[in-house]
């Protein structure tokens, strides 16, 4: 027992030691109410694929991609950093799971390899250089095994029912991702309950960051992603839709000092009139 506890507090193990603490912590206080579940934080297919702007939910973003930068590798470094988010199931699985498992796998991982190959290695290989390797292959461990872990949870967080595919259309989102472009993003739906989050793109000639709010043009089946659009976009569309609504009152006057010509006054019915009295002779 002794010897768990010394080699769950020396490096690396502590590091995940560490992190496993903070997650039992943080599902202690879910369980207690404190904190939120992140049900909000999830969007339902993450596929990135090509072609017209599709939409996820509501998706955040806060720098651009560089899709159309002259840099071939550029555009493919994006698709490689998407694949891996993909992979992860970030968006389509509260991020508390998956990073829970991938801690609670790299410690157990970190804990056995200090346990059965320690005293063979360290004859061999330096300390120091036993303590990185020790800790890279746990948290590449964790980070593969987690990931394929979590992958049966998604059908239980895909968004569905009376807020999800085309019910969303035409509802404000605010973006969660860094960037939202034409392969990938997310945003978040307020609902009375938790926060719903959508996998989200938008067109070329638009840019979205973090926390921008916009609008669900439309939801694409084939892709599972929802195609957004900026507010001022949007707004000079419900301008125009407003001004031909028969609904929405007639624009004041220019001149707002101007009073109303007041209401011309109809004549008098006849029997209503005064008559005159003819005095007697």
């Amino acid at each position: 027992m002794n010897e768990i506890i010394t080699i769950a507090g020396a490096f690396p193990t502590a590091i995940f030691t560490g992190l496993l603490i903070a997650a039992l912590f943080y599902w202690v206080m879910v369980i207690l109410g404190a904190f939120d579940l992140g049900l909000g934080h999830h969007h339902g297919d993450a596929a990135h694929a090509d072609g017209s702007a599709g939409g996820h939910g509501p998706g955040g973003a806060g720098h651009t991609h560089g899709h159309d930068s002259a840099d071939p590798h550029a555009h493919e470094s994006g698709s490689d950093g998407h694949g891996l988010l993909e992979f992860l199931s970030v968006g389509q699985v509260p991020l508390s799971i998956t990073v829970s498992a991938i801690v609670f796998i790299a410690w157990i991982v970190s804990m056995t390899v200090d346990l059965t190959t320690h005293a063979v290695f360290a004859r061999i290989l330096p300390e120091a250089l036993f303590d990185l390797g020790q800790g890279g292959l746990s948290l590449l461990i964790g980070l593969v095994a987690g990931a394929l872990l979590v992958r049966p949870l998604r059908p239980l967080f895909a968004v569905t029912g009376e807020h999800g595919h085309g019910h969303l259309e035409g509802r404000m989102v605010r973006i969660t991702s860094r960037t939202v472009d034409q392969r990938f993003g997310t945003a978040s739906f307020e609902t009375s309950g938790p926060d719903i989050l959508l996998n989200v793109v938008c067109r070329a000639e638009h840019t979205l960051s973090r926390d921008e709010f916009a609008v669900v043009v439309e939801y694409d089946q084939s892709r599972g992603v929802y195609l957004v659009a900026p507010l001022p976009h949007m707004r000079a569309d419900a301008a125009t839709i407003a001004a031909a609504s028969p609904l929405v009152p007639p624009p004041a006057p220019a001149n707002a000092t101007e009073s109303p010509a007041p209401f011309a006054s109809a004549p008098a019915p006849a029997s209503a009139r005064p008559r005159a009295v003819e005095r007697p002779q």
